[in-house]
């Protein structure tokens, strides 16, 4: 995960570190940017 964070935001790795550590509130947009260049899908549900 580190290479493709890498390659997005250069040596910056608060987001990095928060992704790895579930951190509560996280950019999204940043977070589904790292999950689509790793090859995974983020799926959202209507609760209930």
């Amino acid at each position: 995960m580190a290479e493709v964070y890498f390659r997005i935001y250069g040596n910056k790795c608060k987001l990095l570190s928060d992704l790895e550590n579930g951190k509560k509130t996280i950019e999204l947009d940043k977070a589904l940017r790292i999950a689509n260049l790793l090859g995974l899908d983020v799926e959202l549900n209507e609760r209930g």
